[in-house]
């Protein structure tokens, strides 16, 4: 038997009974990838959607599963180019990058600008891409130039989550082989990052529990909430500060007489193996720094990027201009948000 879909066990897969739980994988035409949670029955094969848009991160020992909500990355899509490589954004039918479009709407006023310069621009550069990829292109596919692309210097950008201080020294120097600067999002004449929260919990004004409520929410505020927690950026600075001291360390192991023993960390780059060298202080203060003055936040609107999508493909298959488009994008989004209000 065979099962239809991308799927991955990179993260949090698990076994519950005959139900296995696990991210399914699919990819927009610009290179992003977004993930859905399914439990698939090992008897019979039947798969379910258990949340949408979400990434399975592990199972809590009281048997709940951890997700990451409105989830998307950059997809590893082989048809790069030298200005964004490891992004892809690989196929011109689509013009809403996930989470992209924060320059062209104001999510505190509402307010729309997709019918500015920058944004006709954007579709006559997606338009650039091949729409389909030719069938034999694995045959002549160079893994080995496409991994040096950033130590090369053939590629500017890296669109990149930052959830660790050491996850992020790691992924940084991998791609580049040094540690590059953090930038944003470069449009529009601002630097643009995002803040992808991975949850949000509030107390309701209707409730009769609220100090019973609060007492729940106060343990994610606790030490051993991100001593167990193992990945993301705290909202407590003095665990933010614990983390980024971490980084700064060796990394080590506990022999069977309970003793550290260093063990650095090394990754494996085509023909050698490389060690990675902690952070400094001074490197994890500039981190640090980036992270905590983010405003930006990601969300997701799949019927305003549905929007976008439906009528950027009349430019795409040259029935109207760039600015045509984007004209009657802005007028249709527009009168959408405002009946949001």
């Amino acid at each position: 038997l065979v099962m239809e879909g991308t799927f991955g066990n990179d993260w949090g897969a698990f076994l519950n009974g005959d139900e296995l739980y696990l991210n399914e994988y699919d990819f927009t035409d610009l290179g992003f990838v977004r993930s859905n949670v399914v439990k698939i029955n090992i008897e019979t094969l039947k798969k379910e959607t258990v949340f949408k848009d979400a990434l399975l991160r592990g199972q809590c020992l009281s048997g709940e599963a951890v997700c990451s909500v409105d989830f998307s990355l950059p997809s590893n899509f082989p048809e790069t180019n030298s200005l964004l490589a490891f992004s892809g954004l690989s196929a011109g039918k689509k013009a809403s990058g996930e989470g992209a479009d924060v320059v062209f709407l104001d999510p505190k006023t509402g307010k729309c600008s997709f019918d500015s310069p920058e944004f006709a621009k954007l579709l006559e550069y997606a338009n650039t891409y091949p729409k389909e990829i030719s069938e034999d292109y694995w045959n002549n596919y160079d893994y080995n130039a496409y991994l040096y692309e950033y130590r090369n210097n053939s590629s500017l950008l890296n669109f990149a989550y930052v959830d660790d201080f050491s996850s992020y020294n790691w992924n940084a120097k991998y791609r580049f082989g040094e540690i590059p600067e953090l930038i944003g999002v470069p449009l529009s004449g601002k630097d643009t990052a995002v803040l992808n929260i991975d949850a949000v919990i509030g107390i309701s004004s209707k409730s009769k529990k609220k100090e019973a409520a609060w007492e729940f929410v106060k343990t994610c505020f606790e030490h051993e909430y991100y001593e167990n927690l193992g990945w993301g950026i705290p909202t407590v600075e003095k665990e933010l500060d614990a983390k980024a001291q971490k980084a700064t360390e060796p990394t080590y192991y506990i022999d069977e007489e309970g003793n550290k023993v260093e063990s650095p960390e090394t990754y494996w780059l085509m023909d050698h193996e490389e060690t990675i060298d902690p952070l400094t202080k001074e490197q994890v203060a500039k981190l640090k720094d980036f992270v905590v003055n983010v405003e930006g936040l990601y969300t997701w609107d799949e019927e305003l990027n549905n929007i976008i999508d439906e009528e950027t493909q009349g430019y795409f298959e040259g029935q109207k201009s760039a600015e045509e488009v984007a004209s009657i994008i802005q007028s249709r989004l527009q009168i959408y948000i405002n009946e949001k209000k």
